[in-house]
């Protein structure tokens, strides 16, 4: 799970924090190193289930970071779990 959030254009959903420059493209190109060069699946296909969650900006919710991390309950003691956060 990969998430990253500038704090940018969210209205009151957070006005005491300030805006960042770079949390979600840090989250983006961190997502695609995961994805280039250690293969993980940014997407589901019917040959393999997605094992890597994006979540950027406004879909970076509360409740889409607890659906991404229900996928984690699947993971196996041969499977590798990363929950990487880039924000406040």
């Amino acid at each position: 799970v990969v998430v990253g959030c500038d704090y940018k254009n969210r209205g009151d959903a957070a006005p005491f924090l300030k805006p960042l420059e770079t949390a979600e493209n840090d989250a983006r190109e961190f997502a695609k190193t995961l994805v280039d060069i250690y293969g993980y699946q940014a997407e589901a296909t019917p040959e393999k289930e997605q094992t890597l969650f994006l979540l950027l900006g406004p879909e970076a919710t509360e409740a889409a970071i607890n659906d991404a991390l229900v996928h984690l309950k699947t993971a196996n003691e041969n499977d590798s779990v990363l929950f990487y956060f880039a924000g406040h």
